[in-house]
């Protein structure tokens, strides 16, 4: 019994996968793509869901008490969630997904109360998934982030990074 039991433990540790969270479904294919089966990733804004007014559930939040990784993307939420994630799993890292991107900036017109002019806004632009040359720097960054949480996949990683290029 101690060596079925010995063997189950070794098994789970040899298969055990890393957990991965991201904020908006287009993460969630980046991270697939390079992790591919050696991870789990956890979506928060679900299809249908808005980004600007999302609030995670309390399931959630119970997920994200084990993720090892949690990318953000600099989008309206994660200034508010993110430290109440952070604090809530002090193990997890939070590494932004977009490190190392150039934004394009852009302009928001709000309306001042009481007033009758707008305001202009200035701020980041935070759809940089529909860039290439962003995909191929936030595609580094999840190669490099999973390799160092998970060196014994490293050069799985690298393949899949490699492949992510790749036409088909």
């Amino acid at each position: 019994m101690k060596f079925v039991f010995l063997l189950l433990a070794t098994l789970s540790y040899i298969n055990a996968q890393v957990d991965v969270a991201v904020s908006i479904i287009p993460q969630k294919m980046f991270v697939e793509k390079i992790g591919g089966d050696k991870i789990n990733v956890m979506t928060l804004v679900l299809p249908g869901q808005s980004p600007h007014t999302y609030e995670p559930k309390p399931s959630q939040m119970q997920q994200l008490s084990k993720v090892q990784i949690y990318f953000p993307i600099k989008i309206d939420f994660e200034d508010t969630w993110l430290p109440k994630f952070s604090s809530q799993n002090t193990q997890m890292n939070i590494v932004p997904m977009t490190k190392g991107i150039q934004y394009i900036t852009m302009q928001k017109h709000k309306k001042v109360k009481g007033e009758a002019k707008q305001k202009i806004i200035i701020k980041p632009d935070p759809h940089t998934w529909l860039s290439p040359l962003n995909v191929k720097i936030m595609a580094k960054n999840i190669y490099e982030t999973l390799s160092l949480v998970d060196v014994k996949n490293k050069e799985y990683y690298k393949n899949n990074y490699t492949n992510f290029f790749k036409r088909d």
